[in-house]
């Protein structure tokens, strides 16, 4: 045989070793195995992109925080091209939501609008294929388990540990050292990454065979209380369903075309109970490695009910080098005493704190203090505890507080 001859036939060779050990693998492996990420991605490409047009989906959550536990659910709905239906229950305050084409429509409870259209948007977006191969690559030690059927759906299985330290390396690689600001948020996230060590969440998934659609989600961890130095556990489970399947949504609207009984539109609703905040702030003291932070911060009840025990805590924006020190910062009303605030009633709470800024430019941390962050701790009508955050005076994340109503 001619040496051209043997280089054509090397590669062959090559290729065809590769394919007999491929099939060595498969032969010792159970056929129930679920399969490989890596053959998973190839599943994927045959499948090509479709959207979900329909669905149902059901949440539940329980958390301990020293021996505080606290339970919450959630039923979600989907029929394109603009259809949700939401319903979320915390204890014994019980949320509804409906969204008909750009008409929204809401039923009691404590959420805002924005949050309820943030949640039907977070569930409608984990039902991709894409979703569901980076929710098994974002498991440090993903484990194929066998398969198993779910609501009669034959599903493969996967069971690992979410990657916190990969997690901390992509959030650390899209900061910009060129960009204003790097070092101090680079220092922010360095501070983060002993807290993500700590924390230890364990990820159940069973997605369909022939679609590779989330059918079932289960989450378990431990992540450290700030509060207490304790642990805070979490289990919850998710649960999709009637996918791409008949889903049935209406207006919750009577024969004469007006709202049923509890429901109204999204642009006349208020809240039971809603918060808005003023901040104010001074910075004193000569020392950089001393400085002090003296914060006021306005709370102003915007809903329609009572909020009772009001307690407000600030977050503070820097942990002093020299000592173990809190990361939020208990404060004080103005008058002593239990705050109970009616509807449009206000209160004034204070608290400081001491920090070192010789690491950071003026301006930076001046513009970092003014976006403090509140925790607004209060006890609903019905009894249940409840925590609202505002950043800077505004519902966090948003940046502009909603304007109180009139006080004629």
């Amino acid at each position: 045989m001619n040496i051209l001859a043997h280089k054509w036939l090397l590669p062959v060779l090559i290729t065809l070793v590769a394919v007999i050990i491929l099939v060595a693998v498969l032969a010792t492996r159970s056929p129930d195995t679920s399969p490989t990420l890596e053959e998973l991605t190839a599943m994927a490409e045959t499948l090509g992109t479709s959207e979900v047009q329909s669905y149902r989906a059901t949440w539940s959550a329980t958390s301990n925080n020293s021996g505080i536990i606290t339970a919450s659910s959630q039923e979600t709905a989907f029929s394109a091209p603009d259809r949700y239906y939401l319903k979320t229950t915390e204890g014994k305050d019980i949320s509804e939501f409906i969204v008909i084409g750009d008409t929204q429509y809401v039923k009691s409870g404590g959420f805002s609008p924005t949050q309820m259209v943030a949640f039907t948007m977070s569930a409608s977006r984990i039902l991709s294929t894409a979703s569901s191969l980076s929710l098994i690559g974002s498991l440090a030690e993903p484990e194929a388990l066998p398969r198993e059927k779910i609501e009669g759906v034959d599903c493969l299985h996967y069971r690992g540990p979410y990657d916190m330290e990969r997690q901390w390396e992509e959030m650390t690689s899209t900061l910009d050292p060129s960009q204003p600001g790097y070092e101090e948020r680079l220092e922010m996230l360095e501070h983060e990454l002993e807290t993500m060590r700590q924390t230890t969440i364990n990820y159940e998934l069973w997605i369909g065979r022939d679609d590779l659609l989330l059918r079932r989600m289960e989450h378990s961890g431990q992540v450290p209380s700030e509060d207490t130095g304790q642990w805070v556990s979490i289990n919850s489970t998710a649960k999709f369903y009637d996918i791409n399947e008949p889903v049935i949504i209406e207006p919750p609207l009577d024969a004469s075309g007006g709202p049923l009984p509890g429901w109204q539109l999204a642009e006349d609703y208020t809240p039971g109970i809603s918060f808005t905040g003023k901040l104010d702030y001074e910075i004193t003291g000569e020392d950089l490695a001393h400085r002090q932070v003296n914060l006021k911060f306005t709370v102003t009840n915007v809903g329609t009910e009572m909020a009772t025990n009001v307690q407000v805590a600030l977050h503070r924006i820097i942990t002093p080098d020299y000592e173990e020190a809190e990361s939020w910062i208990n404060t004080e009303p103005s008058v002593p005493g239990q705050v109970d605030l009616k509807p449009r009633e206000s209160e004034t709470f204070t608290g400081n704190y001491e920090c070192n800024t010789s690491r950071f430019a003026e301006e930076k941390f001046i513009e970092l203090v003014g976006m403090t962050r509140a925790r607004i701790t209060y006890t609903t009508p019905a009894g249940h505890e409840d925590v609202e955050f505002i950043s800077g005076g505004a519902p966090y994340p948003k940046a502009v507080p909603p304007e109180p109503p009139p006080t004629d």
